[in-house]
């Protein structure tokens, strides 16, 4: 089966055997936003805010995630 790296890196049931090469496919990106009428907009903007931490990047990086910058 396929699955990204980053759940395969962190899981011991799997074995990577083969990569796709970053020029065959688009890059990965996992879009945040807030939606409008959320009825936990303060929530949100925390978790939000929490995601644009120096903190929160730390952890991305830790389990295999790049900065887009």
């Amino acid at each position: 089966g396929l699955v990204y790296k980053t759940d395969a890196m962190n899981s011991s049931k799997v074995d990577i055997v083969a990569t796709a090469k970053e020029d065959l496919h688009d890059p990965i990106i996992y879009p945040v936003g807030i939606i409008n009428n959320s009825s936990h907009r303060k929530e949100a903007q925390l978790f939000y805010d929490y995601l644009q931490s120096v903190d929160s990047d730390k952890v991305f990086k830790k389990y295999g995630f790049e900065d887009l910058d």
